[in-house]
């Protein structure tokens, strides 16, 4: 019996093959790279805590003024906190759009037996953000991507579902004005079902 030498792959089998990667690719890489993209968003997450955190340890120590009044808040640009590890920019490698980055420190209490609840707003320069969310409701899914964020001008925008606010004319001594993105001019920011007046800033020149 004469034996065969087979040296090579046939065509039909080279195709199969091409066939089996590709099926493998189509299958692997949204899947890879879903798991990228929340490994970003968690890393996002994990950021605006860290920037509560060393927020909430400032104001502890009366680096910040903390709020009292009913219609007071404090509002910290990250622009202004420096962690100890990261933070130079969002998770997606881009640059923190400071005029509507911050953490905002709300007294859910009495002036005379204040609570505090903190807040966190973020976007970076590729329209990658978290709404104003509370410190307990941060998840992977605060974390959006609205690309006219990246260019948009405060009232001219047309993002307003959610609100995302800016911080204008603001410095290190605590003044300045916050106005929503859609346009509404008023100096004021709404968290939850109240609406605060009395806006106390601090945004690093």
């Amino acid at each position: 019996m004469k034996k065969l030498n087979k040296t090579g792959f046939t065509l039909i089998e080279l195709l199969a093959v091409i066939v089996i990667l590709g099926v493998i690719m189509v299958i692997a890489v949204p899947a890879v790279t879903k798991y990228i993209t929340n490994s970003k968003k968690d890393t996002y997450v994990a950021t605006a805590k860290s920037f509560m955190s060393a927020v909430a340890t400032s104001a502890a120590v009366g680096d910040y003024q903390l709020p009292l009044a009913t219609n007071e808040v404090t509002i910290v640009s990250i622009k202004d906190v420096k962690l100890n590890k990261g933070g130079t920019t969002s998770s997606f490698g881009e640059a923190w759009n400071y005029a509507y980055s911050f953490v905002a420190i709300v007294n859910v209490g009495t002036a005379a037996d204040p609570a505090y609840k903190y807040y966190f707003q973020g976007v970076d320069a590729k329209g990658n953000y978290i709404a104003l969310t509370e410190e307990n409701a941060l998840g992977r899914a605060s974390v959006s991507k609205e690309a006219t964020l990246a260019t948009a001008s405060i009232g001219t925008s047309t993002f307003a579902s959610p609100v995302i606010y800016g911080i204008t004319t603001a410095s290190a001594t605590g003044t300045g004005t916050v106005t929503p993105i859609a346009g509404a001019a008023a100096q004021s920011i709404v968290i939850g079902a109240s609406t605060y007046t009395t806006l106390n800033i601090y945004y690093a020149a």
